[in-house]
């Protein structure tokens, strides 16, 4: 999609917002391919991004409250700041995002733990491709590797034993059933 046909996408879109969908059309941008896009502070409320290539997308301080993004690929995406109330995230590619400061509140299909570390960060693990995936700091990867990262890193220290916890509650929380 070009810049000027997502243009008049989300004008429509904003529309609908405002008019509380009595006038403009309600965005659906399902497999959209939106790779590099500018969407910074865009409201995206509600928006249908399921599938959607949003790789290196800036959706700093983006409102994507209630939004599908189910499956997307968010690879390298900046959402700094961004509003994820009660989007559905299951599946979604999140590795390399940037997650600072995103508000994850009723978020589904992915679990964040923090503080924790030894720096006080967030742990996210999304449940994509029948595996959880672990983003702590600059680290992005499988259960396996999570793991082998934090013995590597903390040994068995408070820290370590507090990420194996988590991991712990992730096999519980995220296991890849529906209402599970």
């Amino acid at each position: 999609m070009n810049p000027a046909e997502l243009a008049e996408v989300l004008e429509k879109h904003k529309a609908w917002v405002e008019s509380n969908g009595t006038d403009g059309q309600q965005a659906d941008l399902h497999g959209a391919d939106l790779h590099g896009a500018n969407l910074y502070g865009a409201d995206l409320l509600g928006v249908d991004l399921s599938g959607a290539d949003l790789s290196g997308a800036d959706l700093r301080r983006a409102y994507l409250s209630g939004a599908c993004l189910s499956r997307a690929d968010l690879h390298g995406a900046n959402l700094y700041g961004a509003d994820l109330l009660g989007v559905d995230l299951s599946g979604a590619d999140l590795s390399g995002a940037d997650l600072c400061k995103v508000s994850l509140c009723k978020a589904r299909g992915i679990l964040s733990v923090g503080p924790i570390g030894s720096r006080g960060d967030t742990l996210y693990v999304v449940y994509r491709e029948h595996a959880r995936w672990y983003a702590a700091g600059c680290f992005w990867g499988d259960e396996e590797d999570f793991l082998g990262y934090v013995a590597e890193t903390h040994g068995d220290n408070v820290h370590a034993q507090a990420y194996r916890a988590a991991v712990e509650l992730a096999r519980v929380v995220l296991t890849g059933e529906e209402g599970a």
